[in-house]
């Protein structure tokens, strides 16, 4: 709708308001029949004119309607109208007709005012003067006159209509210049520009001479300017209409085609679905960022080592399988094959610890053992692994043919051959046992070595029998080899046959006294052990070398009373002292007596040596024990008889030892006493 439309509109508006005439001037305030200035009284209803405007002071009355009390009432005389209008005439000379005529709906709203103001003017330059038709009588002819009168006054109205559009065309000019980008943009993609809320504005009207107040005439609404000026008369719709139908705001929208609420339509989905995919886009990005840092740290080499590790420290041999992998081709692990390196680690609780040390700078361990080396990607990060080396063993014996179990599977090379190599198994600890005929005797030997990548190559598994004699200082105990029982001793002794002989093969005795077991220290069993005697005495019972400390002491004695020096020789009280009975000891007696044989000018005897040598004891108990040692006699003459020395030695099975608090005496030196050797001088 163009402006003129718009116009024209809202002043046929104003000028059918009732309340634009001046209640009580031109119109019955009570039944609303038409009056003049001059009536005192209503000629329809004969209502009292006189004390109505005595009463009002040009405001509407309270028991006019809303609608009748729009503007403010106008006191004019019409003989000041007509004076106006006359004076108007005067510079006009074109009629009001053909100014409206002009009118272009295409013109610039500037000159559409000042024809409107123009023709308004001519309107009340051309008043018509009325007088009565022939038959017609003058209050008809008055009546009419007031019509008259009436629109004649409302034209003036287009006048200040025109003002008033102006004044609110202009406030709007500089409301949409002073809004923001934002709305902006909303009315570009709107249909039509809104309205604001409804602005109430107060014009005060033109006075004439003969007012006794100003008088005040209300605008409907306040008109937003719209954006671009309305071209169609026939989508005119006016401030008050609209104030009327649902006092709501005026909206000036902006006609639009078909093509284009199509295109903008168009527009509209295409940027929804361009925001959509924005957003997709976005969110997708997003989502791999945080994909690609999380697996930054997940699969950084310290997580994987950490997890793998931790793997490992489960000592599962299902999940050891499944965290490394081997570093042969050949040998793949399974559960089976990764049992060792579990028992490996339980019992080195360190090496886990160690190696993962060690894996954090370097690629493999120092051993040689494990390695964490990359081995491909997954995704965009890389993947790293833990290989285990496997390894190859020689194995040695002294016979041809020997069978090779590990861990009860059998790796004996289809080749015979005293060096076989078996491999390749995963490092670990193991039972390795080697079987073999030799002398006509089955060999086997068994051993738990444990391998790692580090360690020496060859293994030497001999198998060679040997038979040694077992020896203690207790008359009957239990032989243990490498914590193994092989038998009993029998007199303090007992051959070990059938015994396969390997590096670090341990002998030991143990024997049970009142409920209290004791053992001795552990003997070596050398390769070259066949045949020999190992002594595996209990240092808690009496030794071999405590008895034969004292007898030593005893014989020792007995030998410096021979000398010649010592003739007057009768009793030695420390000879006495080497006997649990003292000087009443039986052999006590036979020894003195011995020494005073040897003291005799006829005997010739210079002085006797002896020499001792303990072959056995056999303790009984903590306290008591039999010994078995010889003695061997050396006699030297005197120079003067020509004598050489005569040597004898005899042995004694039944000693009788026995060690109170520490100190160790004779209790007897037994009765069998039987010569073993004699060199049988001066015979």
């Amino acid at each position: 709708m163009n402006r003129l439309a718009h116009l024209k509109l809202n002043t046929h508006l104003f000028a059918t308001d009732l309340g634009d005439l001046g209640a009580g001037e031109f119109f019955c305030p009570n039944c609303g029949a038409p009056i003049t200035a001059a009536d005192q009284k209503c000629p329809n209803c004969h209502f009292d004119l006189v004390a109505y405007r005595q009463q009002t002071t040009g405001e509407p009355a309270d028991n006019k309607p809303a609608s009748e009390v729009a503007k403010k009432k106008i006191t004019q005389t019409a003989a000041t109208d007509k004076q106006k209008a006359a004076d108007s005439a005067n510079n006009v000379a074109t009629s009001a007709a053909d100014i409206l005529s002009e009118i272009n709906s295409e013109e610039n709203p500037e000159e559409i005012f000042k024809k409107l103001k123009a023709a308004s003017t001519q309107i009340a330059a051309e008043e018509p003067k009325l007088t009565p038709k022939k038959g017609e009588s003058v209050a008809s002819s008055a009546m009419e006159s007031r019509r008259v009168t009436h629109a004649l006054d409302k034209t003036k109205d287009i006048s200040d209509l025109v003002d008033q559009v102006r004044a609110v065309s202009n406030d709007q000019e500089q409301a949409k210049i002073a809004s923001s980008s934002a709305a902006e943009d909303k009315a570009q993609q709107a249909p039509a520009l809104k309205t604001d809320q409804p602005v109430k504005k107060t014009v005060k009207p033109k006075a004439t001479e003969d007012s006794q107040a100003p008088v005040k005439r209300p605008i409907a609404k306040k008109l937003e300017q719209p954006a671009e000026p309305v071209k169609d008369d026939s989508q005119a719709i006016s401030a008050t209409e609209t104030a009327q139908k649902g006092s709501k705001p005026t909206t000036n929208e902006k006609k639009t085609n078909p093509e284009e609420k199509v295109q903008r339509s168009s527009n509209a989905k295409k940027q929804r679905s361009l925001r959509t995919w924005l957003g997709v886009l976005i969110a997708l990005i997003i989502v791999l960022l945080i994909a690609f840092f999380w697996g930054k740290a997940h699969y950084s080499r310290q997580a994987q080592l950490d997890r793998t590790f931790t793997a490992l420290a489960t000592e599962k041999p299902s999940t050891v399988s499944d965290v490394m992998v081997s570093s042969n081709k050949n040998l793949t692990l399974n559960l089976g094959n990764s049992r060792p390196f579990v028992r490996y680690l339980r019992a080195n609780k360190n090496y886990l610890a160690t190696s993962k040390k060690q894996l954090k700078t370097d690629s493999k361990t120092t051993d040689g053992t494990l390695s964490f080396v990359k081995t491909g990607r997954t995704f965009i990060f890389d993947k790293y692994q833990l290989e285990i080396k496997p390894i190859y063993r020689l194995i040695k014996t002294d016979i041809p043919s020997p069978s090779i179990y590990l861990d009860g599977q059998n790796m004996t090379a289809k080749k015979e051959n005293t060096v076989q190599k078996i491999g390749p198994f995963i490092p670990g600890k193991y039972t390795l046992t080697v079987t073999g005929e030799t002398q006509n005797k089955t060999l086997k030997r068994t051993a738990y070595p444990t391998f790692l990548a580090a360690d020496a190559q060859t293994i030497d598994l001999t198998l060679k029998p040997v038979a040694p004699v077992i020896q203690s200082n207790v008359a009957d105990g239990q032989v243990y080899v490498n914590n193994e029982k092989k038998g009993d001793l029998k007199n303090g002794q007992l051959k070990l046959n059938s015994l396969t002989w390997q590096p670090d093969l341990k002998v030991v005795v143990k024997k049970t006294v009142d409920s209290k077991t004791y053992q001795s220290k552990a003997a070596t069993i050398s390769k070259n052990s066949d045949g020999q005697t190992i002594d595996a005495s209990l240092p808690q019972f009496l030794t071999t070398t405590k008895a034969q400390n004292s007898l030593e002491q005893l014989y020792k004695t007995v030998s410096s009373e021979t000398h010649g020096q010592n003739k007057s020789y009768q009793t030695n009280q420390q000879l006495a002292n080497y006997f649990t009975q003292g000087a009443s000891a039986d052999w006590y007696s036979r020894l003195n007596k011995f020494i005073q044989q040897a003291q005799m000018p006829t005997s010739n005897i210079d002085y006797t040596d002896f020499a001792v040598k303990v072959n056995q004891v056999q303790a009984q108990s903590l306290t008591d024990a039999t010994v078995n040692f010889d003695v061997t006699y050396t006699t030297h003459y005197l120079a003067s008889s020509g004598k050489q020395p005569r040597i004898q030695t005899f042995r004694y099975t039944t000693a009788h030892l026995k060690t109170t608090n520490g100190t160790t005496k004779i209790v007897d030196l037994g009765s069998s006493e039987q010569k073993i050797a004699d060199n049988n001088a001066n015979s």
